[in-house]
């Protein structure tokens, strides 16, 4: 064959290439769609800009989310919460706790019953609990949330859901507080143009693709299995060594600051320590990630102390109930609770509430 005609038939075989591989790829998404119930909408259809806090829950939607490990339906109500609708006056005779925190207050990986903020409501009739948690929020935007919205609620009780990395996101935060002379200083609104939605936007046209979801789960397993084998970093959140005390410092005032705005409403405020899952079960490892990045409880309670406020760290109670029981209390990759680690974080909310004397029975 000369070089001539060999040219001329690369394209052609090109074309069939491209053609076998199309139609492939149809008969996968076709198959997929008539026979594979696992599919969910990637991305974060839950989120919306906020003028203030850069993102926060869109009002009034119901929506899928998943991860490799889970499916769950999201539904908030006309505020963004993930909650029933919530008249401003609280209702006589119940105590109200209005919920603040990150994913994990929000309930990634579960649905909206099975929160520990729903489950503490179920635990104790006389409770109004109210869940304001929103994705990847640090106590800079949960304060923002609490001063604009959370107290127009009145509630009787503050509770501040805190994990360790709230402290990096604090510092790294588009919200950005700063300190002045040791005082706080609030931060001007972004522009619109500069907001952060959270919303993917890449492939956005993919993201409909049964086919496109099916393979992306699974090389999220792959991958995270390949990192764990090459001993390769799994956790972010974390902080450089020099960022680490202005972040505390930041960490602190902030904290004070929700103490101050919500004593001043009438609020109690009560802090509830999210520990690191390597904390519960010794025998999962996060590589790349250090020790003194999650073991906060200490400093927290001896802040909790100096400020005369209630604080509950959960890692007794998770791990008294993993000796129990091994049915996991996070999911193993997203490292958020599943329904039981809600369900034991709620029972040891209510037991703390009312050995402290925050609700009086």
């Amino acid at each position: 064959m000369t070089q001539r005609s060999a040219k001329a038939q690369l394209l052609p075989n090109l074309l069939l290439a491209a053609l076998s591989l199309a139609l492939c790829l149809g008969v996968i998404e076709i198959g997929l769609r008539l026979f594979w119930d696992g599919y969910y909408l990637k991305g974060e259809p839950h989120i919306a800009w906020h003028p203030v806090r850069a993102w926060g829950n869109r009002p009034d939607v119901s929506v899928s989310y998943g991860e490799p490990e889970f499916v769950t339906t999201m539904t908030h109500n006309s505020a963004g919460y993930r909650n029933r609708e919530v008249a401003v006056d609280p209702t006589p005779g119940r105590d109200r706790i209005l919920v603040l925190g990150d994913s994990f207050a929000y309930g990634v990986g579960v649905e909206n019953n099975e929160t520990f903020s729903a489950q503490l409501e179920l635990l104790d009739p006389k409770l109004e609990v109210i869940n304001t948690g929103v994705n990847g929020y640090g106590t800079n935007q949960e304060l923002l949330l609490l001063r604009d919205e959370g107290l127009t609620l009145r509630p009787d009780v503050v509770l501040v859901a805190f994990f360790w990395n709230d402290p990096a996101n604090n510092l790294h935060s588009q919200v950005a507080f700063k300190l002045h002379d040791g005082e706080l200083v609030y931060p001007e609104p972004v522009p619109e143009s500069q907001q952060i939605t959270r919303t993917i936007v890449r492939r956005r046209w993919l993201r409909h693709s049964y086919a496109y979801r099916f393979a992306s789960d699974r090389l999220k397993v792959v991958v995270y299995r390949l990192k764990s084998l090459l001993g390769l970093p799994q956790a972010d959140g974390r902080l450089d060594a020099r960022e680490h005390a202005p972040a505390w410092e930041l960490q602190f005032t902030l904290l004070h600051e929700v103490i101050r705005v919500s004593r001043s409403a009438g609020a109690e405020v009560v802090l509830v320590i999210i520990p690191e899952l390597m904390q519960v079960d010794p025998s999962v490892r996060t590589l790349g990630l250090e020790e003194r990045e999650y073991a906060v409880q200490e400093r927290l309670l001896e802040f909790s102390a100096r400020e005369g406020i209630v604080a509950l760290d959960l890692l007794p109670a998770l791990r008294a109930a993993l000796a129990e029981d091994p049915e996991p209390l996070y999911y193993a990759q997203d490292r958020h609770f599943t329904a039981r680690g809600h369900r034991v974080a709620a029972n040891a909310i209510h037991a703390r509430l009312i050995e402290s004397g925050v609700l009086t029975r």
